[in-house]
């Protein structure tokens, strides 16, 4: 069975954007992980009449939210990379140096190398360039997915980016996502992941 990382940036990507797809595979058998980058704490409220009231404890609120559609996905293993939501692109938010837009890439990247030399994936899952809808929180996903990739240490020289296996196109390839590599050989002794 494959193991499959799908990088996400806030809580409720990993169902609007690839729940489908990760239910599927979990269902199947394979090992399902999803990492998120923000607490969505800079989310929109549409579906509550009091959004004034909520928001302050909004990050709270879609940590549960998450947990409990990780649980309907069949998704059993998860990490939380930490960072605040940027929040759309040119809203106020994206000025907090603590979002996850203003980091470099240096810790971002580090950390989602920490979940990767864990999980060992066969499949690491992110958006694509734009971020799918131009979101800063997507982008940097991109960004920071594509750098963790290309740091090389953790992998074989078997892995590949952008020639994905005919079965698993139909699945992975849809809006805003795309594979950023598969491993077709197996993993490297620890010593080697150093």
């Amino acid at each position: 069975m494959a193991t499959i990382l799908a990088f996400h940036a806030h809580p409720d990507d990993e169902s609007v954007s690839t729940g489908v797809t990760l239910a599927k595979y979990a269902d199947e058998g394979h090992r399902v992980v999803v990492v998120t980058a923000t607490d969505g704490s800079a989310g929109e409220i549409h579906n509550y009449e009091n959004p004034e009231e909520l928001f302050p404890k909004l990050a709270e609120m879609r940590k549960e939210e998450l947990e409990k559609s990780l649980d309907a996905l069949g998704v059993k293993e998860y990490e939380w990379l930490g960072y605040k939501d940027s929040g759309m692109m040119g809203t106020e938010e994206n000025n907090d140096p603590d979002c996850f837009w203003r980091q470099d890439y240096f810790g971002p990247v580090g950390k989602l190398v920490t979940e990767i030399r864990k999980y060992k994936p066969d499949v690491l899952i992110t958006y694509d360039p734009f971020g799918g809808y131009g979101h800063p929180d997507h982008i940097q996903t991109h960004r920071v997915g594509t750098a963790a990739l290309a740091h090389r240490s953790q992998f074989k020289d078997d892995w590949w980016g952008f020639n994905i296996p005919v079965e698993f196109q139909k699945d992975f390839l849809g809006y805003e996502n795309y594979i950023l590599a598969f491993n077709r050989g197996s993993w490297s002794s620890e010593t080697e992941l150093v």
